[in-house]
């Protein structure tokens, strides 16, 4: 009868979802996902998490970041077994553990219904050069730097053209299987940083598929050499849906994801720990 209580107790614990917000400089890390005998970022935030909890708490993130790519705002979520959430102090504990190049900005009891993936509404990301005849080493980890000046009106006449609810089949990495090809992309705006001079790039949309926007900024890069892109180039490489229509996939380091937009409903029913 003991066996048979305990049992019932056990299968009653109470499973909690956690959502954490957080950021990393992505240089040291071969991406978000858990790689083997490779750091990645999701295997040591699991880490500090097993090291605070001592549970094995499998998370999924927002999205998969490539291999040197930073986040100022990642989400992700694991399912915590445990009646009390209040013992532990997740962002303080969480971060004694976790290296300086990877912090938790804040820590929630998300309902349920929350889902770091499939819960996204939109992401920006922000892609970041420096168009000088020497590169600053101090924004070298965060930026990819071009010798001469960008002309950002040029720029801004060939992102037009992507702007929309297209298929962006010849802007996509092949990896892993997508359903469609099909992405909202609301915004591709550029301007000048006024204190850093740098040129900065800012994408948002509903979804972005594997490199797209390391895709989408290759063929920026081939406008800026050429000289020769014009839109027309831009709408024919849309229409080849083949990846060999567009060009270059630009370097990781200058792409940071800035953050990741869920419901309104979803974000005020997640009370902070």
């Amino acid at each position: 009868m003991i066996e048979d209580l305990n049992t019932t107790k056990n299968l009653e614990t109470k499973t909690s979802r956690i959502r954490l917000d957080f950021s990393y400089d992505g240089t040291d890390f071969f991406g978000w996902q858990r790689q083997p005998n490779k750091p990645s970022v999701q295997e040591t935030i699991e880490t500090a998490i097993l090291n605070l909890t001592k549970q094995t708490c499998p998370t999924t993130a927002s999205g998969r970041t490539d291999a040197g790519v930073h986040a100022l705002k990642q989400s992700l979520h694991f399912d915590f077994k445990g009646d009390d959430l209040t013992k532990f102090d997740w962002l303080r504990g969480l971060n004694r553990f976790l290296p300086e190049t990877i912090r938790i900005r804040n820590a929630f009891q998300a309902p349920k219904e929350f889902h770091a993936l499939r819960s996204s509404l939109e992401k920006t990301y922000l892609y970041q050069l420096q168009d000088s005849k020497t590169p600053n080493p101090l924004l070298s980890r965060y930026s990819h730097w071009v010798q001469s000046p960008i002309d950002l009106d040029y720029m801004k006449s060939l992102s037009e053209c992507f702007i929309g609810n297209l298929d962006f089949a010849s802007y996509m990495t092949q990896g892993t299987p997508v359903k469609t090809t099909v992405r909202d992309l609301r915004e591709i705006s550029w301007q000048r940083e006024e204190v850093s001079g740098l040129v900065q790039v800012k994408f948002r949309g509903n979804g972005f598929l594997k490199q797209m926007v390391r895709n989408l900024m290759g063929t920026f890069l081939h406008g800026y050499w050429d000289k020769k892109l014009n839109p027309e180039d831009i709408l024919k490489s849309l229409q080849a849906q083949s990846r060999q229509a567009a060009h270059g996939t630009a370097p990781a380091l200058g792409l940071t994801l800035l953050g990741v937009k869920y419901p309104s409903e979803l974000d005020n029913k997640c009370l902070k720990l």
